[in-house]
């Protein structure tokens, strides 16, 4: 989980092991190292509607799909504190099992 400038830090996503990115940012550039990393963009992050809870259920799998096959991702948005944290929270409860009180 990160912000915008995070996920434009070449080097310390090569450092992380960092093989894909989820971008939730409204503003910055998908694909910035488009030949290094993967990305999943979803813009405009989530809202409170049917076609957002797709998109999360999404990019929650499209992040355990990631892990089961070794990877390790790094989602962000342009703060690093609001959509990206509602992904990470999103696969933890699916995949972890953790309730909302957690």
């Amino acid at each position: 989980v990160g912000s915008v400038g995070a996920s434009f830090t070449y080097g310390s996503l090569v450092k992380a092991g960092i093989t894909h990115i989820v971008d939730l940012s409204t503003a910055a550039k998908c694909n910035q190292f488009k030949d290094d990393f993967e990305y999943l963009c979803l813009e405009d992050g989530f809202h409170n509607d049917d076609e957002s809870l797709e998109k999360l259920d999404h990019g929650v799998e499209f992040v355990e799909h990631v892990r089961k096959n070794g990877g390790k991702v790094m989602s962000h948005d342009w703060y690093g504190t609001t959509n990206s944290c509602t992904l990470l929270v999103g696969w933890l409860m699916k995949y972890e099992g953790m309730g909302v009180k957690e």
